[in-house]
Formats: C-alpha cells, sequence, structure tokens
C-alpha cells in the first residue's frame, strides 16, 4: 500500500514547495503522476517557437550539419571571393605592368640601334683589313698559292673581327636573357603568339610572344611613318626612333585573372611570397582596405573551421576507445604526423604540377622574329625542394624562393590548390593546440578564468563589506 501512495505524496510535496516559492512553476511540468518526466520536444518552451530545418537537421546529424555549413561552405566562399577581389585587382595592375613591358623593349631596342652601329663598324674594319691584301710577286707561279695565301689572310681578318665582336655579343645575350627578362613580368597579363590561344605558359614563352608582338608592331610603325614624315623629322632623328617609342606589343594579350586570384589568396592565407605586388595607387588601396577585411575573415573562418574539424575527430576519438589522441603528448604527436605526411603528398603534387607545365625533360626553342633563337629548358626540381614549397606555404612563412607562379596558373586551378593548403593550415593549428594543451603544465596549471573569477567574487565581496 506504501508504495502505491509514495508518488502521490512526492507530487502533494512539490505542490506545496510550488506554494511556497522553493520550486520554480515550469519544473512541476517535468514530473509526471508517476514520477518519470515528460520528454519535452526541442525548443519548446516559453514562446512555442518553431523549430527550423536547420536546428532539427543539426540534432540529427550534428556532425555533418557542422561539417557542412561551418566548413566546407564558408571555405568554398573563399574560392570566388578570391577570384572577385582578383578581377578587380587585374583591371587596376594590368595597364601599369603592360606600360613597363613596352617601356623595357623600347629600351632594349634602342640599345640593340647604337649596338648595329658597332657591328657595323666592325665589318667595315673586316673589310678593310681584306683590301690589305698584298698580291703576290712573280715568285709565284700558279693561282693555288695564290689562293692560299689570301685565305690565310682573310681567316686572320676574321679571327681579328670575332674578337673584337664576341664581347658585344656576349653582352647582348646577357642583356636579353637578364635584365631584359627582369624589367619585364606577367603577374596581371597573359600573352600568346598571333592565332595561338591565350593559355598559361612560362615566363619566357610570354615574353617571345610579346617581344615578337612588339617587334612587328615596330616595322609596321616604321613603314608608316617613312610615309607619313619621310625628311621632315629633326636632326638627329628616323622614323626607327619614333616607332620604339610607340610600339606595343599587347595585340594579343589578355588579363590575368587567375594570377590576381591566387594573389589575393596568399594575401588572405597572409602566406605572402613577395614574388609580386601592386605598384599603382589603386592597387595598394584595394589591398588595404579589402585585403586587411580579407584577412580578418579567413582567419574567422580557419578558426571556427578548425575547432570544429578537432572537435569531430576528437569525438571520434572517443568513440573508438582512443582516448589518447584526444589529450596529452600522442595528441600532438599524431596532428604533427598528420601535418608532415600530408605536406608531403602537397610536395608530389606540386612536383607533377611543375613537370607538367614546364619544359624540364624536353627543352624547347624559343624563336624570335629578328632571327634570334635560344634554345629554353626549365632546371629540374626535386621532391625535396617540393616538401620545402609545401613546408613554407603550409605554415604561412612564404619566404619566395619557391612559389605559385602567375603565369602557369589557371583559373580551373583554384578550386583545388588552395584548398590542399587549407588542408595544411588545419593540421597546423590542430596541432598547435594539442601543444599548447601539453606546455599548459608548464605554465599556470589551473584554469585562468576560474582563478579571475575567484579574485572578482572575492574583491565584490570586500567592496559590499
Amino acid at each position: 500500500m506504501s508504495n502505491n501512495t509514495e508518488p502521490s505524496t512526492t507530487i502533494k510535496c512539490r505542490l506545496a514547495a510550488v506554494v511556497r516559492e522553493e520550486i520554480p512553476p515550469n519544473e512541476t511540468n517535468a514530473m509526471r503522476s508517476d514520477g518519470e518526466r515528460l520528454n519535452k520536444r526541442p525548443n519548446e518552451g516559453a514562446g512555442n517557437e518553431p523549430v527550423g530545418w536547420r536546428e532539427r537537421l543539426q540534432r540529427r546529424a550534428p556532425r555533418s550539419y557542422n561539417f557542412i555549413f561551418r566548413v566546407v561552405l564558408p571555405v568554398f566562399c573563399i574560392i570566388p571571393f578570391c577570384i572577385l577581389c582578383g578581377f578587380v585587382l587585374v583591371k587596376i595592375e594590368a595597364p601599369n605592368e603592360i606600360d613597363s613591358n613596352n617601356a623595357a623593349i623600347a629600351d632594349y631596342a634602342a640599345r640593340m640601334k647604337g649596338l648595329e652601329r658597332i657591328n657595323s663598324t666592325t665589318w667595315e674594319n673586316l673589310n678593310r683589313c681584306y683590301d690589305l691584301f698584298d698580291a703576290p710577286g712573280d715568285e709565284m707561279v700558279n693561282a693555288t698559292d695564290f689562293l692560299r695565301e689570301y685565305r690565310a689572310h682573310a681567316l686572320a681578318c676574321e679571327a681579328t673581327a670575332k674578337k673584337a665582336n664576341q664581347p658585344i655579343l656576349e653582352s647582348f645575350y646577357f642583356y636579353f636573357l637578364g635584365s631584359i627578362t627582369a624589367s619585364v613580368s606577367f603577374d596581371w597579363t597573359r600573352c600568346a603568339e598571333e592565332g595561338e590561344s591565350i593559355k598559361p605558359r612560362p615566363f619566357l614563352v610570354q615574353f617571345t610572344s610579346f617581344y615578337n608582338a612588339w617587334l612587328g608592331d615596330f616595322r609596321k610603325l616604321d613603314e608608316e611613318y617613312n610615309i607619313s614624315y619621310g625628311d621632315a623629322l629633326p636632326d638627329g632623328m628616323d622614323t626607327q626612333d619614333l616607332a620604339i617609342q610607340d610600339a606595343e606589343g599587347t595585340k594579343n594579350c589578355e588579363l590575368n585573372v587567375a594570377g590576381g586570384s591566387i594573389f589575393w589568396w596568399t594575401i588572405m592565407t597572409t602566406v605572402g611570397y613577395g614574388n609580386t605586388a601592386p605598384s599603382t595607387r589603386g592597387g595598394r588601396l584595394l589591398v588595404y582596405t579589402l585585403g586587411f577585411l580579407s584577412i580578418i575573415a579567413f582567419a574567422a573562418i580557419l578558426g571556427s573551421a578548425g575547432h570544429i574539424m578537432l572537435t569531430i575527430c576528437d569525438d571520434f576519438f572517443l568513440r573508438v576507445r582512443l582516448k589518447r589522441l584526444v589529450d596529452g603528448f600522442l595528441s600532438a604527436l599524431f596532428w604533427l604526423s598528420a601535418m608532415l605526411l600530408w605536406f608531403f603528398i602537397v610536395a608530389a603534387i606540386y612536383k607533377v604540377i611543375y613537370e607538367e607545365r614546364y619544359p624540364v625533360k624536353e627543352g624547347i626553342t624559343l624563336q624570335f622574329n629578328d632571327g634570334q633563337s635560344y634554345p629554353y629548358k626549365s632546371p629540374p626540381i626535386s621532391f625535396s625542394d617540393g616538401f620545402w614549397f609545401s613546408f613554407i606555404t603550409g605554415t604561412t612563412v612564404g619566404l619566395g624562393d619557391l612559389y605559385i607562379a602567375h603565369e602557369t596558373y589557371s583559373v580551373r586551378d583554384m578550386f583545388y590548390v588552395p584548398l590542399l593548403f587549407l588542408v595544411s593550415f588545419l593540421f597546423f593549428s590542430n596541432f598547435a593546440i594539442k601543444l599548447a594543451g601539453i606546455m599548459s603544465p608548464f605554465g599556470v596549471g589551473e584554469d585562468l578564468y576560474g582563478i579571475l573569477e575567484e579574485r572578482r567574487l572575492v574583491l565584490d565581496v570586500d567592496v559590499a563589506e
């Protein structure tokens, strides 16, 4: 009998407590007449607010929901944002790069014009050397001896001319492939030969296309100025000088949106290789404003994504009874190993892409329309170089000795290359978090927030007293 009356007695006691305001009224609904707790629906209570599909999905599949909406979607939003900001930056920087490239080619052409004068003088001296040959005397009895003597004299003249011209040719080659290429860039523009499709290509290949287009425009302007000006030019100037000033090599060039996109990604992630930078006021102002906001947004996205991924992984380790991988030295070692393993994977991918887009195995010949041609073969890259690149990018060091070249980068690459390094960032941040947990015993040793809260309570009591 006593067992049957116990629930009713409990209810009476709780009702009495409610009257005395010892128990909040809403807690009485949590107990059935038989002493069991009610099964309340999520978010039901004071307002009877409806539960949305996102809340239902989050409660039904919390890991999948958080991974999709707090990791995948924010990360993929970074890609179109980089493409948009990169496009705006390219629109600002491209005109300045085009003017700079045209000026570099014009300076080279002016120097070559002076070089041609020196070369012409050298060959005039060679002809004069030929004329100095003395005809043989009466002792010569046949033409064979005469030709032998003349050939020896001619070879001596040519050797003298070659010796005089060799420093000039060497300096030309050094300047052409050294100084001029250092003054030309294709970070914001992309060029190809006339009639060819514009696509990612190595720097020297694009430089050849730009130079050939400039040379074609120079010859066309030279002919037009010869007809227009004739002998009306000032003393000391000719139509070639005017054509050098006005010629352009942008006939078959377009904006390099992919280069601007990956550059903006390096700003957002603070990698900053240093291989290029905005040179206009508008470009720098864009980096000052949107670039700074991009850094903040990326830090927030990476922090949230890292926290979610670490929470999901720790939950998985607990469910499979690998608690040692959640805290302590083994957890830090696990994430360090995962980071290094991922660096190896990225290094292998980088090496494959490099050998695919650069003439490493089979060289090519750079053919210029002025008759010059030079063999070109890119230096090979080792796996250790690829790992070094993966390390300095994945840790956001970005030294700049190895970097993602704008010339060979395409918009298609934006949909997988940044993701490779975003995974590196997550591994690196998770390792740092676990390492901080190991180092905490060497610090305060207790929860700092709890200690400070106790001190505030003590101060509040002292003030009240």
